[in-house]
């Protein structure tokens, strides 16, 4: 069982398989693959903050922390969305779109 921790997350850390993830997925559905490049704890966040409109409350008190540690994770999780998109080079509205999809369960 997956147990995310806030202090196991680190901005400047990247895991050994973070490219094979991204890539496993990223042809297909370049939405997902783009998730699955996040570390653990900012990828819980993320899902349930943004995609699944969790509270940060509620976020705090399914994953342990507290509420500034999920509203530090959920910036994280977006600047690396942000760093990833305009890496991969896809326009505002592209993503936008593949992550309502997403969230929507397309």
């Amino acid at each position: 069982m997956m147990a995310p921790r806030s202090e196991h997350a680190a901005w400047a850390r990247v895991s050994p398989d973070h490219d094979a993830r991204l890539q496993s997925a990223s042809g297909e559905h370049p939405a997902i693959a783009t998730v699955l490049a996040l570390e653990d704890f900012e990828r819980f966040v993320f899902v349930l903050s943004v995609l699944e409109r969790y509270s940060d409350q509620d976020c705090s008190i399914l994953l342990s922390c507290s509420r500034e540690d999920v509203r530090a994770a959920r910036i994280r999780a977006l600047q690396q969305i942000s760093e990833i998109d305009h890496k991969n080079g896809e326009s505002k509205d592209d993503s936008t779109i593949s992550f309502q999809a997403v969230s929507q369960g397309r």
